[in-house]
Formats: structure tokens, C-alpha cells, sequence
């Protein structure tokens, strides 16, 4: 959804004769001059809001959505004196006319539709502006162009025109009347934007300006009253037929010899453009601040400390980045009170859509059922067609996975319009991805892809519905990890294919030659990277690092909500086909060694994700809801048979869900067992999954002692009452036994004991196996703990037959403990007791005694 500015001016196809108008001449395409007029019409002076259609597409193309954009708007009329946000540079000429007809002039982007193009048209639309397209080659001094002077000329030759060089480069913050006040408020023939650092011929003899403020021409865009656009179009070199002579340079050696004859000025205060080369690649918070309120106005708007001016036009100048993450904000993206303007709702889902989920099953899985059930959950499984493509490279669990996806499909193949699980043993994961990408690309029908790895668990069930509703070419909804602020985007990032590399000194180049990299090599290394060579290869994987964002903590913690572009996202990511076409072809192309970095992991993810940026598609990240968890690996042992079990930490909800029992209650106060058996109380508390798998953990680890006295495990080395038990300390169990006291048993444990405090710092944990050829029964015994928990892990009945507890003092059998429930009550003198016959089977169960003395 595209939000207007509350201000208006009138537009208009003819200029008014000895009106002053501007032309801005962005690099995109010319084939119209359309004419904004930002004179004094009566409406206008009166402040009376004015209606304009139109847009910032080319009117032959009948899929533009903003063609017949209506525009309400006001014009932007400042009090005299001029506000804060005029300079004094900007005042020395403050008695000009405002009035003016505003032609845009923009070269086609030679990549098609794409987001930086995207970026440029949304905000001429914003701005109320149209413009007039070239073709992506034509040249200043081209006939195409030179047809545009001539056309301006004829309309009227007294024209102020603005004219831009790259639109893919370009954003636009201000309106007619604005740019074209502060253009006439320079007294200058053609204005050009000034960079604080050189990119290009540093060792001329640029103008010396104050700290902060642009010294060195950025020749991608310009303004210009109508007859120096013409002269310069008219002199300008048909480059097309010059070797060795590009525009940038010509246009610099234009600026050194004939400045004074065209009246060129450097907007070195940035009072007009702000280029962004020289600045760090994520917001400076020293040089930048976006300011919320303009003229009374909420719009939010940036302004260089430095210079204390609001800049009307941003220019990347190659610095890519920081202009992404500006128009995140600008123009009329995002405002504190309102929040996202530009963001769509469940209602704007293409009903045509048709999504591919091409599923990663990585090698490190944990909680892999949770995760499915996340996609199974999604609502528009419902209402579109949905095919699903999952792939499980080969890994020690290749098996259980492989079951576990299958077993997924089967039971709900009816929300599927098809369905294809891939796995090949001795697969590693980078054939794996090659063949998931292709088997997702030739699904049809497909407009898009959801690539999912196992590593994120869906728990919104609008969340493919709400990323389809952005209608963006790559979206991705905001995870983190539980408790942490560890995500799935990165706010910033070094060493990308748009990292910033660049001389602090424009004397670097001078400085190179003269073999100062090597003779001095600590400062030029740091100062002159640029001219020394030293900067990392951009977008090679294993240079791509993650940096934290000014905003990223805002984003994290959902203080600011909406959609944003950011450098890098991963594990669950929406791309439109055309996009996703683009990653398939990066990743065919890639060619990688054994033991390579891009070996199938995060470099490798921000690789393919890079190429997409290197095609101007932006990566966003939508944090207005909460969509998820992402899934916390740390202490995953792939030699355990079931590595879940052990990642509470960090996991607790996907653990929680997975093994803690759907009917547990930790502050219910508790009845006696059976009404009678004093102070023993029975709770559920895991579920029977977890039971099962710990069963197989506890036999895999094998490790049961004899049931004799004699017992080096322990400190005395003796055993008064034993059983055949494995320690928890044994099995790797102890760390998160004791997280599962403390955040599971101890609520229980303190709700039914007022007054108590589970410490937990000395326990003494074990899983027992009861059976007719081991050891059938325990003889009566007194715990040494505060209270002691015995946990059923199977069925009586079913599994085993006898068994149970006789508690001696309290005249109470309890035979019949259902299987994840758990059986408290105190240690010590009080309740005395004996474990029955096992008389068939194999009865297991947990016990742990709680604060042992």
C-alpha cells in the first residue's frame, strides 16, 4: 500500500510562458515530458488541497500500479524567514521566484523491474511527480537526450530544469515546490551532488569545504535551469563514438575547465542531494537523524547534522546499502505514531497465487515434528494450492527424518497439490539443495517459493498468508531464538558484494603510486584501502560477517514494526519466481571443493542471497506479528539416539511442546493419592513421546549398574538401598534434569508445600529398570531428600505387569501411575516405602531425590 504525502501541488502536460520550471534527471528512461507546475495557482497560494492523478511508471505499461495513483498533497510553503532546515548557504540567494515547471528525466534500468527501480518510482509517486523515460545507453550527448532539450526548449526555453542520472540509485524526498525553492536559492546554473569522499579523479583540485560537507562531484544526477540543460546536452560528446571516454569523467573535466561558463555549483552543503558514498554502509547515528515532523507535517524526513539541512534527493553513489535502509523509512514509509505505512493485510493475497515449499531437512534437526506441524497449520494450505518438496541430506538421523517427513505427507497429503520427499544415501547438503531448488522450480503451477529449513518452527498460522499479502520479490518473516535476540536477519552486514571500500584522503591515489602502501603500510592500509588494494574481496562467502544495525534492537523487540529491507535473511524466506530463478542459476554456477567454505551452510545461504541483491531485488524482513521460534542446535550430539531430549536449554517452548504433558498445571493445588494418602500427590508431566524416547536414550547409553551395594559412582562407594539404575550424570542428562526441576517440578512442588523453596543445587537422579530376571522389587527404605519424584516412562499393563509403590506409614499402594505422570512426597522419616513385584515385563521409571542432604 502506497502512502501519500498531505501535501499537493498541481500538475500539469504545458509549462507556463516565463514561468520558471526545473527538469530532474534521474538515471531510468525518457519518452514524455511531463511538466509539474509549482507556481502560485490561487488554490495553492490558499492552501486549499488540490487532486492529481498519475504516477511514476511509464504510462505504456498497463501492469503499472501507480498509472492512476490520486494524490492529495499540499504545497509545501515555508514561512519567510525560511525554517531551520534552510541553511545558511542555502539563504544567500533567498529572493528568488517560487514558481517553476518540475520536468523528471530518468534512464531505463537496464536490469527490467527489479526493487531499486521499484524504490525510485514509489517515491516520484509519493512525491506527485512523473517522469519522462530514455533508454538505458542513451548518453547526454545522444540524440535521444538532445530530442528532449529540444522538446523542453520548444515548451519554454526559460525553464528551470532538474535532471537525475540513475533512478536504480536514486530516492526522492521532497516535492516540486521544495527542490525547486532550494535549487533557485543556490543561484546557480547546474547543480551538482558532492560527495565527502572521492570515488573517481581524487587528485584534481576540488574546492576546499568545511568538516562534513561534499567536496567531490557525484556525476549520476544534476539540476539545471532549462537553457544550460540544453547547452550542456548540445556540447556534450556523442560518447557512443569516443573510446576510453566515459560520461562521469567527462562531465568532472567539464566541472575543473567550464564551470564558470555553464555556472555549475557543488550542493556541498546538501541542501538538494545527499550522495551516501563515504559514509558507512548501515545509518551513521552521528551524521544522520530522521526527524518525524516536517513543517508541521508528520513526515519523516533526514537531516545531516553536519550541515543541518533536510536534503530533498538521496543518491547511493554506490553505497547501496544505507540507502536501503533510509527509504526503510523515507519517504512515507514509517512514522512512530502510525508505524508501517507501506504494509498489507490478509485481504491482498493474490487469490491466483500457487506456492512451492521446498523444504531443507538439515542435518542437525531437533524438534523436526514441531516444525512440520508449524507448516501443516498454515491457513492457506486451505484456499491455494500449495505443493510441498522436502529434502533430507544423509546424516546419522537420515532415517528418522526421512520417517518422520513421510509420515507427515501421508497423513496430510489431502492439503497438498503434490507432494516429493528426496533423499539419496551419501548425499551431501550441497547436492541436496541443488536438487530441491530444481525439483521447486519445475513445480508448476508456481508464482512462488518458500524455502524452509528445519531449523525455524512456524506458530502463527497466517504467516505464509501475511508474507504473500507484502506481494515483495524476497520477504521473510522475523524469527529469533527463544529469550535471545539472536534472529534469522541481519541488520548489517561487511564484506557483501555492497560493502563500503574507500580513501579517507583524496591525496591515497598520489600517495599509491608513490609506493607509500608498502613504506607506510599502517596507515594506508587503514586510510587508503581503496588505492592500496586492501579491501576484502566483495560478496566471497567467507568475508561476508554479520554486523549489528542502529536499529536492529528495534526491530528485534517489535518497538518498530513493519517491513524492512536488510542485507541478509535466512530459514524461512518467500521469493517470487523470478527471484527464486535467480538463486537456482547462482547455485548452479557454483562450483565448490571438499572443505570449502561454501560447503552447504551460512556462507553459502548468504552467497545465493547476495546474488539476488547483486540483481537489485531487495531482501525483507516483516516483523508486525509474531510468526515463530527458530530452533536453538547448541549441544546437538548426533550420536545420541535422540538429541532432543537433551536441548531444553535455549528450547523451552519447542521443548516444552514436544515433551512436557498437555494437561500440566504448575500452580493447581493437588488432592492426596486416592483421597487418603497423605502428602503424596501425582501429577502429569511429560508426555508419552518424551517417556518413549528417554526409554531409548537410557538403553543406547546401557550403562545400568548391578544392583549390588558396592557402588564406585557414589563418594562412600556403597549403596545402602540399590537398584539397577544409569546416573544422570551418565547419560549427559544432569544440566537439564535439573533445568526441568527447576522450571517444571518446582511450581508443582511449591504450590502443594507453602512455604518451601526448591534449591536443586543437590540431587541425586536416576532412571531404574525393574524386571523378573534383574532386579523384580526394592525393599522398604527411607529417601535421603527433601521430597522425591518417581516418574512412570511405561504402561502397567501393557508393558510390565505388578509393580508399584507401598507406602508404609500412610497404609497406600499406588499400583496404577500412569505413564509420564510423576509421583511426589516427602523424603526422610515420614514416609517409608517399598517398590512391588515386577512380575513380567519391564517397568521404568525416573527418580529423583530433591534437595538430598
Amino acid at each position: 500500500m502506497l502512502r501519500m504525502r498531505r501535501m499537493s501541488t498541481t500538475v500539469t502536460a504545458t509549462a507556463t510562458a516565463g514561468g520558471l520550471a526545473l527538469l530532474l534527471l534521474v538515471s531510468v528512461s525518457v519518452v514524455s515530458v511531463v511538466s509539474v507546475m509549482v507556481g502560485a495557482s490561487g488554490a495553492e497560494q490558499a492552501g486549499v488541497e488540490t487532486t492529481m492523478t498519475g504516477g511514476s511508471c511509464d504510462a505504456s505499461n498497463p501492469s503499472c500500479s501507480t498509472t492512476n495513483l490520486a494524490l492529495r498533497r499540499r504545497v509545501w510553503n515555508p514561512p519567510e524567514p525560511l525554517g531551520p532546515h534552510e541553511s545558511m548557504y542555502t539563504k544567500a540567494s533567498v529572493a528568488v521566484q517560487n514558481s517553476g515547471v518540475l520536468h523528471v528525466v530518468a534512464r531505463r534500468s537496464q536490469l527490467g523491474d527489479n526493487d531499486a527501480w521499484d524504490a525510485f518510482t514509489d517515491s516520484l509517486a509519493v512525491q506527485g511527480l512523473e517522469a519522462t523515460y530514455v533508454s538505458a545507453g542513451a548518453g547526454l550527448g545522444s540524440k535521444e537526450l538532445r530530442d528532449v532539450a529540444e522538446q523542453l526548449a520548444n515548451t519554454n526555453p526559460n525553464d528551470v530544469v532538474l535532471f537525475i542520472g540513475d533512478a536504480e540509485d536514486t530516492v526522492l524526498l521532497a516535492e516540486a515546490t521544495e527542490l525547486t525553492r532550494k535549487f533557485n536559492a543556490l543561484d546557480c546554473g547546474i547543480l551538482f551532488p558532492a560527495a565527502i569522499r572521492c570515488k573517481r579523479r581524487c587528485a584534481m583540485d576540488w574546492p576546499l569545504v568545511p568538516e562534513g560537507h561534499g567536496r567531490f562531484l557525484v556525476p549520476s544526477a544534476f539540476m539545471a535551469k532549462g537553457d544550460k540543460f540544453k547547452l550542456l546536452v548540445d556540447s556534450f560528446p556523442d560518447l557512443s563514438t569516443v573510446p576510453n571516454m566515459s560520461e562521469s569523467d567527462q562531465l568532472i573535466a567539464l566541472f575543473m575547465t567550464d564551470r564558470d561558463f555553464y555556472g555549475m555549483k557543488l550542493d556541498t552543503n546538501f541542501a538538494v542531494f545527499q550522495p551516501l558514498f563515504g559514509y558507512k554502509d548501515e545509518w551513521p547515528a552521528a551524521v544522520f537523524a530522521a526527524e518525524y515532523e516536517f513543517h508541521s507535517e508528520e513526515d519523516t524526513r533526514l537531516r545531516n547534522k553536519d550541515t543541518s539541512e533536510y536534503p530533498g534527493i538521496l543518491i547511493s553513489h554506490g553505497n547501496t546499502k544505507l540507502l536501503t535502509q533510509l527509504n526503510n523509512y523515507m519517504p512515507l514509509k514509517w512514522h512512530p505514531d502510525t508505524q508501517s505505512l507501506t504494509s498489507k493485510t490478509l485481504e491482498s493475497v493474490d487469490p491466483n497465487a500457487a506456492v512451492t515449499i521446498a523444504f531443507n531437512v538439515l542435518p542437525e534437526s531437533p524438534f523436526l515434528q514441531l516444525v512440520l506441524d508449524g507448516i501443516a497449520a498454515q491457513d492457506l494450505l486451505r484456499t491455494h494450492p500449495v505443493t510441498f518438496v522436502a529434502a533430507v541430506v544423509d546424516n546419522p538421523h537420515a532415517h528418522t527424518y526421512v520417517e518422520l517427513v513421510q509420515n507427515f505427507t501421508r497423513d496430510n497429503k489431502q492439503l497438498f497439490a503434490g507432494v516429493t520427499v528426496l533423499h539419496e544415501p551419501q548425499e551431501d547438503s550441497e547436492q541436496a539443495m541443488r536438487k530441491l531448488f530444481t525439483v521447486a522450480m519445475e513445480t508448476q503451477p508456481t508464482t512462488h517459493v518458500l524455502y524452509h529449513t528445519s531449523a525455524a518452527r512456524l506458530m502463527n498460522s497466517t504467516v505464509l498468508g501475511e508474507l504473500l499479502a507484502q506481494d515483495l520479490r524476497v520477504v521473510s518473516p522475523m524469527m529469533t531464538r527463544e529469550a535471545s535476540f539472536f534472529s534469522n536477519f541481519w541488520g548489517a552486514a561487511t564484506g557483501d558484494r555492497d560493502a563500503q571500500c574507500f580513501d579517507d584522503s583524496a591525496q591515497c591515489e598520489a600517495w599509491a603510486v608513490a609506493g607509500e602502501c608498502t613504506k607506510n603500510e599502517p596507515y594506508m592500509k587503514k586510510h587508503c584501502q581503496r588505492s592500496c588494494e586492501v579491501c576484502h574481496a566483495q560478496g566471497a562467502p567467507e568475508n561476508i560477517k554479520y554486523r549489528r544495525s542502529a536499529d536492529y534492537m528495534s526491530i528485534i523487540k517489535a518497538e518498530q514494526t513493519g517491513t524492512w529491507a536488510v542485507p541478509l535473511v535466512s530459514e524461512v524466506i518467500l521469493m517470487k519466481l523470478n527471484a527464486f530463478n535467480i538463486v537456482v542459476k547462482a547455485l548452479s554456477q557454483l562450483e565448490t571443493q571438499p572443505g570449502s567454505p561454501l560447503r552447504f551452510d551460512f556462507p553459502l545461504t548468504a552467497y545465493l542471497l547476495d546474488q539476488l541483491r547483486s540483481s537489485k531485488v531487495k531482501l525483507h524482513v516483516d516483523n508486525r506479528h509474531f510468526y515463530g521460534l527458530l530452533i536453538n542446535p547448541d549441544g546437538f550430539n548426533a550420536n545420541s539416539v535422540h538429541p532432543d531430549v537433551f536441548l531444553l536449554a535455549g528450547n523451552e517452548q519447542h521443548w516444552r511442546d514436544l515433551y512436557i504433558h498437555p494437561d500440566y498445571e504448575p500452580y493447581k493445588k493437588l488432592e492426596f493419592v486416592q483421597g487418603r494418602c497423605w502428602d503424596i500427590y501425582n501429577f502429569p508431566l511429560f508426555s508419552e513421546l518424551f517417556c518413549a524416547h528417554f526409554i531409548d536414550v537410557s538403553e543406547a547409553v546401557g550403562t545400568w549398574s548391578s544392583g549390588s551395594n558396592s557402588d564406585d559412582r557414589l563418594k562412600s562407594g556403597y549403596e545402602p538401598v540399590p537398584t539397577r539404575d544409569i546416573h544422570f550424570n551418565q547419560m549427559g542428562f544432569q544440566e537439564t534434569w535439573t533445568a526441568i526441576l527447576r522450571r517444571f517440578v518446582a511450581p508443582v512442588a511449591e504450590t502443594q508445600w507453602v512455604g518451601y523453596k526448591l534449591d536443586g543445587r543437590v540431587t541425586l537422579d536416576f532412571v531404574v529398570k525393574y524386571q523378573p530376571e534383574g532386579q523384580p522389587f526394592l525393599r522398604k527404605h527411607h529417601d535421603a531428600s527433601t521430597f522425591s519424584l518417581n516418574v512412570a516412562l511405561n504402561r502397567i499393563g501393557e508393558d510390565f505387569e505388578g509393580g508399584g509403590t507401598r507406602f508404609t506409614r500412610q497404609n497406600c499402594t499406588v499400583l496404577t501411575n500412569k505413564m509420564g505422570h510423576a509421583l511426589i512426597h516427602p523424603g526422610r522419616l515420614t514416609h517409608q516405602h517399598e517398590g512391588l513385584y515386577v512380575t513380567k515385563g519391564t517397568r521404568y521409571i525416573i527418580v529423583s531425590f530433591v534437595d538430598q542432604v
